[in-house]
């Protein structure tokens, strides 16, 4: 489904310098790698236990959500990104709806550090999961997430605090206190090598732990995941706990 891309003017130097400043508050934490995961299905059981989870009430914000991966490739080229975080965050501060959801691309070098730019990466919110599901590792809707919109620092700071503000209401039971993933170079990496097209987030239960993890993984052509491209974080590589 093709989206209207959003542009937006260019802040001065001085501005960009102020709102960078609400938008990249800081060094992300390198610490817990991701690991590899070689058996898929255990990626599934603990998918599965978040689905069934009650957190986020009965209908989460996210399950999972895919997003264009040549689209980060060549972001990431543009200004010789590293690592990424994926923010949640909505146009605006109410309900999701159909056309509100959205993600913020952060970028960080080789050593953790927030790449300072005025050209902010949003992706569309249409891959959401759900509406547009699939946690089984056979199939799926290739349905990748659109190309890269260029917004502003102030406007994405803005729709990040749209997110966070909904999580933060008690009235919208359905948004998750998760804010964002951090997706380490390696893993970045790891999955273009695979020959991915897509880079799928999903969100998950440590079977061991019972505490909040993340998968991450690469999808074919044809929205296929890839069984040898799937990477573990724990709870460090979310925010909360690890914000930025």
């Amino acid at each position: 489904m093709k989206k209207t891309i959003l542009t937006y003017s260019l802040l001065s130097l001085a501005t960009l310098v102020f709102f960078s400043s609400t938008l990249y508050a800081g060094k992300r934490s390198m610490r817990n790698a991701y690991i590899a995961v070689s058996n898929p299905q255990l990626a599934i059981n603990e998918i599965t236990s978040f689905v069934n989870s009650a957190i986020g009430g009965d209908t989460k914000f996210a399950i999972g959500y895919t997003l264009n991966l040549p689209a980060i490739i060549q972001y990431r080229g543009d200004h010789q990104g590293k690592a990424i975080s994926v923010h949640n965050a909505l146009y605006e501060p109410s309900v999701q709806t159909g056309g509100n959801a959205m993600f913020i691309i952060t970028m960080y070098d080789q050593n953790g550090v927030p790449i300072l730019i005025n050209d902010v990466m949003m992706l569309s919110g249409s891959n959401l999961c759900p509406n547009n599901c699939d946690i089984s590792i056979t199939s799926g809707d290739p349905h990748l997430a659109n190309g890269r919109y260029s917004i502003t620092p102030s406007t994405a700071t803005q729709y990040r605090v749209n997110y966070e503000a909904a999580s933060a209401n008690t009235a919208n039971p359905a948004f998750d206190e998760i804010r964002s993933v951090y997706i380490s170079t390696a893993v970045v990496q790891g999955i273009i090598n695979s020959g991915a097209s897509g880079l799928r987030v999903y969100h998950a239960i440590d079977g061991n732990t019972l505490q909040r993890c993340v998968y991450v993984c690469g999808l074919n052509a044809e929205g296929e995941m890839i069984a040898s491209s799937f990477y573990k974080g724990d709870a460090t590589n979310l925010c909360p706990n690890n914000c930025e």
